[in-house]
């Protein structure tokens, strides 16, 4: 069982040690548009606005917790739009990938989806996944996320572009 906790500074370093010694594709893969290669400290800290407060930011960053404590990845709901009541999941990463593959990914989108339905009254969740991101797509699916767009050749990388799914949830 997985629980998500608001991301704290004292979180940063976890998040830094499962990029270190990773590529370009890596955190591109995982982070978007959000941070650049190579991932810092100072990128991630602009990113937790929210200090404990969660009532008017756009953004929130959730580290995700295994049953015995240890944090294990991170999620975000970003582009918070109160009044269209939507809100994109982001950012999800199982940081050590002896914990891949073993249900964590499901249990947290499952938390954050309660999250974003229960707390901040959202009716409509967004996603963007690669397409050769298989197990991603699955969990997503398996969520209750569609698939409503593909848009090809989305991200440049070193091996070529990358095509994205759009996917949507409605409550």
């Amino acid at each position: 069982m997985v629980t998500i906790e608001l991301l704290k500074e004292t979180d940063i370093n976890t998040i830094l040690e499962w990029n270190k010694n990773r590529s370009v594709d890596f955190l591109l893969q995982w982070a978007g548009n959000g941070y650049s290669f190579p991932l810092t400290e100072e990128q991630i800290l602009t990113k937790i606005v929210h200090k404990g407060e969660i009532n008017d930011t756009h953004n929130i960053i959730f580290k995700i917790k295994e049953v015995s404590g240890n944090m294990i990845g991170t999620v975000e709901l970003s582009k918070i739009n109160r009044k269209k009541k939507q809100a994109w999941v982001s950012r999800f990463l199982i940081g050590d990938e002896r914990n891949r593959n073993r249900g964590y990914g499901s249990e947290a989108l499952r938390e954050v989806i309660c999250f974003a339905y229960d707390k901040l009254d959202v009716e409509d969740l967004f996603l963007r996944v690669f397409d050769f991101n298989v197990n991603a797509i699955k969990c997503y699916e398996k969520a209750g996320f569609k698939r409503i767009e593909t848009v090809e050749k989305v991200r440049k990388t070193a091996g070529g572009f990358w095509n994205v799914y759009v996917m949507e949830r409605k409550m």
